[in-house]
């Protein structure tokens, strides 16, 4: 949700600050943003669909 509402949304980078203190917090950003940047990539191909294979 984070990354949701710093990429779509534009809230304010302090929301990184914030927010729980989970030893892999930082690790689970990470993977949402690649996540986010894979998905978003797939969605602006022309076919929308992934590569075979």
């Amino acid at each position: 949700m984070v990354a949701d509402g710093l990429l779509w949304f534009d809230l304010p980078p302090g929301l990184l600050a914030g927010g729980g203190d989970h030893p892999d917090r930082q690790q689970m950003l990470v993977r949402t943003l690649v996540f986010r940047l894979v998905a978003h990539g797939e969605s602006a191909r022309p076919s929308g669909g992934a590569q075979p294979g």
